[in-house]
């Protein structure tokens, strides 16, 4: 069922929407980055280009692109990042999470690897590698320590020995006790829990494109989206479902019932026999 909006009230900063494109902004995602990452280094960043036109803020014609944008693969779990930034020596995605996640690190192992992969050449050496960030927002405490920063990194466990892979995953627990958080992140965290809020000038940025975001026209691009995935859903969901009765009729005549019984039981048998009598996608 699609989410519905109270057009008077506003959507936070936190919603996975609204998170996404004011984040696509280089001053405030550089901004964000550097707060939470202050050795700096992402002064001069490059966003990855929002690729889907219902998304842009200035469209030539979101209307008949659509489907040559949307790509849906089945055969590998692909990832999408909120916010995705790369600077000359390093790479970083940043997720909002306003729920518990319990796979978090193995949430960060696949996007870690994702990102390695993005980055990755035919004949590029390992040193090419750039460090990689994995940055989860959290609005909860993922591990009950009220630490306001959890970082994460390769060690040996007995030596605390890094093992030099580059590879950082470090977790904002806004809902840390306030007097913990540190002074560089405190008008950040009080802005997400409280967006009335506004203590610093990247703040006030922010909140400018939260309220943007919040437009009618944007709120009907984010409701006809959101329509358009359903029925993208529901039309491949009767498709499917359509050519399994059709392979279960043809089983059933040739008397192939251990067949039957056995795809129903196992996904890459019956993408087999789909295959077979030419009902594959």
């Amino acid at each position: 069922m699609r989410s519905t909006y109270d057009e008077n009230q506003l959507i936070p900063f936190t919603d996975d929407f609204i998170f996404g494109m004011v984040m696509q902004n280089e001053e405030v995602c550089s901004g964000v980055l550097n707060l939470i990452l202050p050795e700096g280094g992402f002064d001069r960043i490059k966003l990855r280009p929002q690729q889907n036109p219902f998304f842009i803020e200035n469209p030539d014609s979101f209307a008949v692109e659509i489907q040559k944008t949307l790509k849906f693969e089945r055969e590998l779990r692909g990832v999408r990042f909120d916010a995705y930034a790369t600077a000359y020596n390093k790479i970083a995605d940043i997720e909002m999470l306003t729920y518990r996640e319990a796979f978090l690190g193995k949430r960060a192992r696949l996007y870690h690897a994702n990102m390695v992969l993005d980055q990755s050449e035919k004949g590029m050496s390992y040193g090419e590698l750039k460090a990689g960030y994995v940055i989860f927002i959290c609005t909860y405490d993922p591990f009950g320590c009220d630490k306001p920063i959890y970082r994460f990194q390769m060690i040996d466990k007995n030596l605390q020995l890094s093992l030099g892979d580059e590879g950082y995953t470090i977790i904002l627990n806004t809902g840390c006790s306030p007097e913990k958080v540190p002074e560089s992140l405190s008008a950040f965290y009080a802005y997400i829990n409280d967006p009335g809020r506004q203590e610093s000038e990247l703040v006030k940025k922010i909140d400018d494109r939260v309220k943007k975001f919040n437009s009618a026209e944007w709120r009907h691009r984010r409701m006809t989206f959101g329509y358009y995935l359903d029925k993208r859903y529901e039309d491949g969901a009767f498709d499917m479902q359509v050519r399994l009765n059709k392979l279960n009729v043809l089983l059933a005549e040739q008397n192939r019932l251990e067949d039957l019984v056995h795809a129903a039981k196992d996904e890459e048998f019956q993408k087999q026999l789909l295959e077979e009598f030419g009902l594959a996608e």
